[in-house]
C-alpha cells in the first residue's frame, strides 16, 4: 500500500460537534495512560501566514481549538511514564482530514521534538487513521503514547538502521528528562 502522506485524502469537512462528542467519549472513557483532561479552548492569539501574530477573527466559530491533557509513556519509565503534558491544536483546515498540531507544554526534554515541545514532520508522516482515512483524538493519543515508549517505532523508523549520533541523542535527552523529574 502507498504511505498515508503520499494518498490522496478525501476532504473531511470539519465538525466541532463531532470533535466535542470524541473529547466527551474520551472523558467518560479515557485510556489509561490519559490524565487531565482540559476543556476545548481558543488561543487567544494566533500566528498568521507571515508569521505575525494577531486575534483570531470569529475564534468561537473558525478556531483553531486547543485541547490540553496529560500522555504518560510506559509505566516505570523514568523520563516519560509520568505524565507529559501536551497540548493538541485542531484548525478546521487540517482536522479531522490531515493532523492535528501536536506540542508537550512545560520543560520537557526529547530529541525528537523541536525547542519549543512540538513533533517532528515524521510524526505527523506516521500518524495512523480510521477506516475513513481521518485523524481521530484517540488515535493521535495512542500516537503520542507510542512516540513516548519508542518514537522510532512510532516514527516507523528502524532503530538499527538509524545513525548512532540519533540514538546517542535520544539517549541523552532521556537522561537530562529523567533528572528533571527527579528535581521536581
Amino acid at each position: 500500500p502507498e504511505p498515508a502522506a503520499k494518498r490522496c485524502r478525501r476532504l473531511i469537512p470539519f465538525s466541532l460537534e463531532e470533535l466535542e462528542k470524541e473529547i466527551a467519549e474520551l472523558k467518560a472513557d479515557p485510556p489509561h495512560y490519559v490524565k487531565d483532561i482540559g476543556e476545548l479552548q481558543t488561543p487567544k492569539l494566533i500566528c498568521d501566514e507571515h508569521g505575525q501574530l494577531k486575534v483570531p477573527e470569529n475564534p468561537q466559530k473558525n478556531g483553531p481549538w486547543d485541547l490540553q491533557l496529560c500522555v504518560c509513556g510506559k509505566e516505570g519509565d523514568e523520563a516519560y511514564g509520568v505524565p507529559c503534558k501536551v497540548n493538541i491544536r485542531f484548525d478546521p483546515e487540517l482536522w479531522p482530514a490531515k493532523l492535528p498540531l501536536v506540542r508537550f507544554r512545560g520543560v520537557f526534554h526529547h530529541a525528537l521534538t523541536d525547542d519549543n515541545g512540538a513533533m517532528l514532520m515524521p510524526f505527523y508522516r506516521a500518524m495512523p487513521r480510521n477506516e475513513q482515512d481521518a485523524c481521530t483524538l484517540r488515535l493521535t493519543l495512542q500516537a503520542i503514547r507510542c512516540f513516548l515508549e519508542d518514537p522510532f517505532t512510532s516514527w516507523k523508523l528502524p532503530a538499527e538502521r538509524l545513525p548512532e549520533k540519533f540514538q546517542r541523542a535520544l539517549e541523552v535527552h532521556r537522561k537530562i528528562n529523567a533528572e528533571r523529574l527527579e528535581i521536581i
